[in-house]
């Protein structure tokens, strides 16, 4: 199933590119590099993790090859040109009430605000207010140069007084009736980044290094009833990524040809002595089709993969003594609690002993579903989106609390679908879907503001986000 999926999108891409050749929308020499290292690597990926040996030719022997291949038989002299500037630094800010929607989440009202291109560098700044189901603010200052433009340093801050998690179980036919909610109150996280790039930013490599706190209080049922108190006192923990991203596209931040290749590796310590060691590899390839003039079909194939280095406590008696949830505490809610338990207990077996890949659903990819709600060691997901530009331009707008140059208002109609399992072996065994529309406005800046309503097995969700969808590194 997951090969004929992959030769499937690798047809429907070559037949984009049969009639856009012949009327000379992008060369024949492209079509060729795109249609056959776009085979390459789906094949590749589909095999990675299957076999000992596979995995080995895949990362010493195919990974180097393509690298060298990007780097040197697409040189600057025949590289995709670039449609405009890569490093806008047209000034723009925005101070904005706002509501949002982020389903697995909730929802919530605050105040956004944005200066971008501040001093006529790159450097931006952000913040978000929130009060709702999450109580808190985002901030973060990206794109600060060291000594040059090519070497750039990213501050976060996330920090809430209340926020509210659903939680699901393990796998891709997990019952979506079995969720929990989890309710903190506090959460912070702290990260930075360093990133380095050239080439006109089509090539990126990245490290960065986060630390995160947060403090447990409740367990709810899917009817808000309380199950368990979880309070074990301020939780900490570290995490670390690395990465690279390869852009053979026309646009760093709104592309409508070419092929963008991520591949990043995160760091995942164990938190205590009960808790597994691993890390996740994963692999992202985007295709872009230019349709016309304006438009674009972008197809997108994703890949994560947990790597257990060392396995945690795999003993239900000592991991039901750690989690120390007393359900004989409140008679009313024993059987529930004991249920919920047992379902969570499994859950930590599960992840002690294969690790946990990046999860699907919410903002990034499967749209119809919430954010996190499958999961497993391993994941896949295929998707494909029609951009259509509805406009091209360079207009200036100035409306008091917002400020900035707009270049595209955009309509995309997508098709997603993805799987998870514990073992490699079992990916594709059982898909689910997701279907939708969405609407962005594109700004000069890079900032994409986008609006998404996708339908899927268990309903409908409604997405409004920052950014493409799909990317390792949004």
């Amino acid at each position: 199933m997951i090969g004929l999926l992959s030769t499937k999108l690798y047809h429907l891409s070559l037949i984009a590119l049969i009639p856009l050749n012949s009327i000379n929308t992008i060369k024949l020499s492209d079509a060729i590099i795109f249609d056959t290292w776009m085979f390459i690597i789906f094949v590749g990926i589909n095999m990675v993790n299957q076999k000992k040996g596979i995995k080995i030719i895949f990362y010493f022997i195919f990974i180097p090859l393509f690298l060298v291949f990007m780097l040197v038989v697409i040189s600057p002299a025949n590289a995709i040109e670039r449609r405009k500037d890569q490093s806008p630094r047209e000034p723009g800010y925005v101070v904005l009430p706002y509501a949002m929607q982020m389903a697995g989440i909730g929802s919530w009202v605050g105040i956004v605000g944005a200066v971008d291109n501040i001093s006529s560098s790159e450097t931006d700044f952000y913040l978000a207010t929130m009060l709702g189901d999450i109580d808190g603010y985002v901030t973060a200052i990206t794109d600060i140069p060291i000594g040059t433009e090519h070497l750039v340093i990213n501050l976060i801050r996330i920090n809430f007084t209340k926020a509210s998690i659903q939680t699901y179980d393990r796998g891709i036919d997990s019952d979506p009736d079995n969720q929990r909610l989890v309710i903190a109150d506090k959460s912070e996280y702290n990260m930075g980044m360093i990133s380095m790039n050239f080439w006109e930013k089509r090539l990126q490599f990245y490290a960065s290094s986060g630390r995160y706190k947060y403090h447990l209080e409740k367990l709810l049922d899917a009817e808000g009833n309380e199950i368990a108190d979880v309070d074990k006192g301020d939780q900490t923990g570290t995490d670390k990524d690395s990465g690279f991203i390869i852009d053979y596209t026309d646009d760093r931040k709104d592309p409508r040809k070419g092929v963008r290749v991520e591949a990043r590796r995160k760091q995942s310590p164990r938190d205590d002595e009960y808790s597994s060691q691993f890390y996740v590899n994963e692999y992202n390839v985007t295709a872009f089709v230019p349709v016309g003039n304006l438009s674009t079909w972008a197809f997108n194939i994703f890949r994560s993969d947990a790597v257990v280095t060392d396995k945690g406590i795999t003993d239900e008696a000592l991991l039901r003594a750690d989690i120390g949830i007393d359900c004989s505490l409140n008679p009313a809610t024993e059987a529930e609690c004991e249920e919920t338990l047992s379902r969570q207990i499994e859950q930590t077996i599960a992840n002690n002993k294969y690790g946990t890949a990046s999860s699907l659903g919410g903002t990034q990819n499967m749209r119809s579903f919430p954010t996190g709600r499958f999961y497993g060691a391993h994941s896949m997901f295929y998707g494909t989106e029609f951009r259509l530009n509805v406009t091209d331009e360079f207009t200036p707008f100035d409306i008091w609390l917002a400020k900035g140059i707009r270049t595209n208002v955009q309509l995309a109609f997508f098709a997603e679908q993805g799987t998870v399992a514990d073992l490699a072996e079992d990916l594709g065994i059982e898909w689910v879907h997701s279907y939708g529309v969405g609407a962005r406005l594109v700004m000069a800046s890079g900032f994409v503001f986008r609006l998404d309503a996708a339908t899927g097995e268990e309903g409908f969700q409604t997405q409004l986000f920052l950014n493409y969808p799909w990317g390792l590194f949004n």
